[in-house]
């Protein structure tokens, strides 16, 4: 999967050298990412318009978490939130704590399609790889509808 990170994903007050330092932490942790101006998805696609059979090739794929009770289908690899807020990538320096979060598109067991969001403490500058983090359900933050 590729990425492509710009300043505005980062944040109102990002500059273009934060999205380069952040292009090149991951390409250095292996990650096929550039600069641009939109964040890559993974087109996987479905060839069925079963939205049931379609729940079980992908929940073989990505997974199902649990969250409050309900039971979500992961339809994508969890990605960076690129949401802004207190405590985030941009608020640390250089080997201070942050929270990272990260979302992924779903569908509930109604077939409703939703977005499931992890939170993760993080060292800037100390991050682990993408699959370095554990994304189960004792991790998640939140499920808000699409």
């Amino acid at each position: 999967m590729s990425y492509k990170i710009n300043a505005e994903m980062l944040g109102t007050e990002a500059t273009d050298a934060d999205a380069n330092r952040m292009v090149a932490i991951l390409t250095n942790r292996g990650y096929d990412v550039e600069v641009g101006n939109a964040l890559g998805q993974d087109e996987t696609e479905i060839a069925t318009r079963d939205w049931e059979a379609a729940l079980d090739i992908v929940s073989n794929k990505y997974g199902r978490v649990v969250f409050e009770g309900a039971t979500y289908t992961l339809t994508q690899a969890a990605d960076f939130s690129n949401r802004v807020f207190t405590g985030w990538w941009g608020d640390a320096q250089e080997g201070e704590e942050y929270t990272v979060e990260f979302s992924c598109p779903a569908i509930d067991d109604d077939g409703n399609p939703v977005a499931v969001y992890w939170q993760f403490d993080a060292t800037k500058g100390e991050e682990p790889a993408l699959d370095g983090y554990p994304f189960d359900d004792q991790h998640i933050t939140q499920v808000r509808p699409q």
